[in-house]
């Protein structure tokens, strides 16, 4: 015989079914969320270690770069910019020993790390020593040959380790995030209302932190993208000998390491009071044709409407992070159809004097955050300093070898260059020929009609010369009233007697 439970019983208990079944995946969809925000966290936190590694690894190359770039041009800024490095270095390293605590191998590379920073600094103090005495020329060409540092090596192959084993566990924190949020997937499809609404708040909560997470890796990325093409630029300009071979190298290595889809500098023509683009990468001529065609025209000047003419104007970068939307933008319609999408000009800056602008132009939106814009600013920094040290070296190379009123070579220059015409002439088996060229009278006439008189008189004497010479460079004046010049090549005394008349014809 069959018990037959009354209708309220049935109700009543399927009711309790009802709310065990709920009771039990809302306990499971619980675990499973706690479980989710357990990974999560850790793999923010595997960011923040990755991020200060990063911001180590900088601190680490800018110590170095400064001690180098104060061995080779005994700027006490360098010096000073290097031991504020140091002290970031030191804060850095604190983080990451608190971020990695509970991993004891991190804990001894950091132990690593922290001996060849002090290493480092002390090295250091010993260029600083060595760089104030005589053998300071030798201390700046041993830089300048471009050898390996070993602390630096070892510094890197630290630094390596340490992202290598981050990495790797954050590729197992997140695989068990993603597991986590499978079964609360499933877990939450099988319950109710309330566990409907608890999957759309996980799930809500776990979108919002892998759109951080991805955030953040882009960041780093750019972040590191940019520190290779800093580290490019600032090892290039070592090497470097000309103003042009410093601009070409810095946009080439800016869009062949920062993966820029553009890159160009302009200087400052002081005369015309205008913006003239001299180097740019890669050779897009129709695009650079365009700009340098607006920037010779009327609107180029630097009271212009473009960003380079901002940036000069307010001595500090101009971006537009939505070259598309960006109507103030001149060039916005070319540029947005070759594919770019936010573009910044950076002004360079010599004693707080614009003398030019770098601009750098991505196909990646929003790209230009304020931890990139300081790192590209300094870089900027870099590049006019750099700009002005070959300025100076060239002044002072053409005050040591050429006469400062006429251009011509001086008597050093010249006796330099009649050496080298006597070697080649003796292994080569002919005859050279060298005139000494006397201004008569020249005190006297200095004398009665002033120096003003005396110096245009040298001025005109020089410009016949070189007139006349096959070559500027074979003219010299050698002190007050004597002037010289040499045939490197004559054929016989005939010869080098015709030459001597045509040289001293003008006169």
């Amino acid at each position: 015989m069959k018990i037959q439970l009354p209708a309220v019983l049935k109700v009543q208990a399927a009711f309790g079914a009802v709310m065990a079944v709920l009771l039990i995946v809302g306990i499971v969809a619980y675990r499973s969320v706690l479980a989710s925000f357990e990974s999560t966290q850790w793999a923010r936190h595997t960011d923040e270690v990755l991020e200060h590694l990063a911001n180590l690894r900088l601190r680490m190359e800018n110590i170095e770069n400064g001690y180098r770039d104060f061995a080779l041009s005994d700027t006490d800024a360098f010096l000073q910019r290097s031991r504020a490095n140091a002290s970031l270095a030191d804060n850095e390293q604190r983080a990451l020993r608190a971020l990695t605590a509970d991993n004891p191998r991190q804990q001894r590379r950091l132990s690593i790390v922290a001996d060849l920073l002090q290493r480092m600094v002390q090295r250091g103090d010993t260029i600083e020593r060595l760089r104030r005495t005589p053998a300071a020329e030798d201390t700046a060409a041993l830089i300048r040959s471009g050898q390996d540092d070993p602390l630096l090596d070892a510094f890197r192959t630290a630094a390596r380790d340490m992202e290598a084993e981050e990495r790797q566990l954050l590729r197992g924190r997140k695989s068990t995030a993603a597991i986590r949020y499978r079964e609360a997937q499933v877990a939450l499809i099988l319950g109710s209302t309330l566990a409907f609404l608890i999957a759309v708040v996980s799930g809500w909560r776990v979108a919002r932190d892998r759109t951080e997470r991805k955030g953040a890796e882009d960041r780093l990325k750019r972040l590191n993208r940019l520190y290779a093409m800093v580290t490019g630029i600032s090892t290039s300009m070592v090497r470097v000998r000309d103003r042009a071979d410093l601009f070409n190298r810095s946009c080439q290595t800016a869009v062949e390491h920062g993966e820029f889809e553009l890159a160009w500098i302009a200087v400052i023509d002081p005369n015309e009071n205008r913006i003239v683009p001299v180097a740019w990468a890669p050779h897009d001529e129709p695009v650079m044709a365009a700009i340098k065609g607006h920037f010779s025209s009327s609107e180029g000047t630097l009271q212009g409407r473009t960003l380079a003419a901002r940036a000069i104007r307010e001595r500090a970068p101009t971006v537009s992070n939505d070259v598309q939307n960006d109507e103030s933008l001149i060039f916005g319609k070319m540029h947005a159809q070759s594919g770019v999408r936010s573009l910044a000009v950076f002004p360079l800056m010599v004693s707080d004097n614009p003398i030019g602008v770098l601009a750098l132009y991505t196909s990646k939106p929003e790209f230009f955050d304020a931890a990139g814009l300081l790192l590209l600013t300094e870089l900027a920094g870099n590049v006019a300093f750099a700009f002005d040290h070959l300025e100076r070296q060239e002044r002072l190379d053409r005050l040591t070898n050429y006469d400062t009123l006429t251009g011509l070579a001086n008597r050093r220059s010249f006796l330099e260059r009649v050496a080298l015409y006597m070697r080649s002439a003796a292994d080569a088996g002919h005859k050279m020929a060298v005139f000494l060229i006397d201004l008569e009278r020249f005190k006297k006439l200095n004398d009665s009609l002033g120096r003003s008189a005396g110096d245009a008189l040298l001025k005109q004497v020089a410009e016949w010369l070189a007139q006349n010479a096959e070559n500027v460079n074979l003219v010299a004046r050698l002190d007050a009233d004597h002037f010289a010049v040499v045939l490197p090549k004559v054929s016989t005394r005939r010869t080098s007697r015709a030459c001597s008349r045509k040289q001293s014809r003008p006169l």
